[in-house]
Formats: structure tokens, C-alpha cells, sequence
């Protein structure tokens, strides 16, 4: 028929096939489903750190009990992100740094209700080397989480993107013989 009405144009664009869209919601749900114990370690992560991130502060204020609770916490999270059953392979390093960080803070607390400020100056130090390896650790943990991610729900966003490409041609082409003179 748009031979007939504008020969020039030649044919139309395909357009994305009606039964796709079903099928790509249904690996939506998949994936959904899917994500659910990469969301909770996701969530793990992020308690671990604001976990430390209170105990420090607990710290700075002179809190040494106050610190140790924080890092009952971080501790509990940060089990949560062991128990990760396939973990991306370079969540390892975050882990065995944030360990050391928050092992070490916890012997800096106890160091402190203790009264040994040699061993507050041990633990400190221990906790600063470790700290040295914390940004590349935060730059795995990234790297881990947006691996993790991307693999749940890349085919379905892939062949929405071809649906929604396939449409915009063939709107696009729609467009321009609606135009024409």
C-alpha cells in the first residue's frame, strides 16, 4: 500500500513485534525476582560502611562503648555480604579490607575502655594501613555491585532498547511520508 501512496519512499521500517513486549516483561519479572538477594547484600554493603562510618564517629567523640556497638553492626552486615552464595570476584578484596578496618577499630575501643594508649597507637596504626587499601576497595565493591546489576536485567533492557529503536524508525518514517507533500 505505501508503494501505491509514496513509491519513493520504499518500504517501511519494521517495527517491533506485538509478541515481544510480553516476553520482555515477563524476564523484567525474572530478573525482579532475581535481584531480590543482590538487592539485601547491596543494602549489607551500605549498612557495613554507615556502620563504621558511626563508629568512628563514636571514636572521634570518646565513645569507645558507643563505638563498639556500631561495630557490632557493621559486623553483623558485613556477614551478610559473606554469605553472598556466587560474589563477584573482586568483592573479596572489600571484604577483607573492610574487615581489617573494622577489626582494627574494634581493638582501638577496647584499647581505649582498657586504658592502654599503646595499644590505641597499635590499633590505630593497623587501622590506617588498612584504610591506604580502602578507596581501591570501594572501587571493587563498584565494580561488583555494577557487575552484579548489569547481569540481571541486561537482556530484557537490550531488547527493549531494539523494540523502542525499531519503533522510533518506523514512527520516524511514518513522520516523514505524513510530511511529504
Amino acid at each position: 500500500m505505501l508503494a501505491a501512496v509514496a513509491p519513493e519512499r520504499g518500504p517501511l521500517p519494521a517495527g517491533p513485534s506485538s509478541a515481544l513486549l510480553p516476553g520482555i516483561a515477563a524476564q523484567f519479572t525474572n530478573a525482579a525476582e532475581a535481584a531480590e538477594p543482590f538487592v539485601a547484600r547491596r543494602h549489607a554493603t551500605m549498612d557495613t560502611l554507615d556502620a563504621l562510618a558511626d563508629a568512628l564517629s563514636a571514636l572521634d567523640g570518646d565513645d569507645p562503648r558507643g563505638a563498639l556497638d556500631a561495630l557490632d553492626r557493621a559486623e553483623s552486615s558485613l556477614e551478610a555480604v559473606r554469605d553472598w552464595e556466587e560474589p563477584p570476584t573482586v568483592l573479596p578484596f572489600w571484604l577483607d579490607t573492610t574487615s581489617e578496618l573494622v577489626s582494627a577499630a574494634r581493638a582501638i575501643a577496647e584499647a581505649s575502655l582498657a586504658g592502654d594508649a599503646k595499644a590505641v597507637d597499635r590499633a590505630a596504626a593497623r587501622y590506617a594501613l588498612a584504610a591506604d587499601d580502602a578507596r581501591r576497595a570501594d572501587t571493587a565493591l563498584a565494580i561488583a555491585i555494577a557487575e552484579s546489576g548489569s547481569s540481571l536485567a541486561a537482556t530484557p533492557l537490550q531488547l527493549l532498547a531494539d523494540a523502542l529503536e525499531a519503533a522510533t524508525a518506523r514512527r520516524q518514517a511514518l513522520a516523514e511520508i505524513a510530511g511529504a507533500p
